[in-house]
């Protein structure tokens, strides 16, 4: 599974989570509900940024979604899912992913 970010016109390979945060965060969501346990790699290419620093950066990222998945309360996502309340979801995932990216 490769990860990156892009601005949708293109397959930018930008670092991951710069333009869809939450998007990303749904993504690892989606696959920690269905128990996937596979490998990701990131899949970056960095044309002005120093490429480790953006590497560190992205994985930086993806380690405070896991920290966000671990907070995340499941069941009232799903319940905000089975009755389309769209905006509920989404400050479930907002809390739980920013509030673990300072830690």
């Amino acid at each position: 599974m490769d990860v990156n970010d892009n601005l949708r016109q293109w397959d930018d390979d930008m670092v991951a989570g710069t333009v869809h945060p939450i998007e990303l965060f749904e993504f690892f969501y989606t696959l920690r509900k269905n128990n996937w346990e596979g490998v990701w790699q990131l899949d970056q290419f960095p044309f002005r940024e120093d490429s480790v620093q953006a590497a560190n950066h992205a994985i930086d990222f993806l380690k405070a979604a896991d920290r966000g998945l671990e907070k995340l309360d499941f069941a009232a996502i799903q319940a905000a899912q089975d009755n389309h309340d769209s905006l509920t979801a989404l400050a479930l995932a907002q809390q739980a992913l920013f509030s673990s990216y300072a830690e």
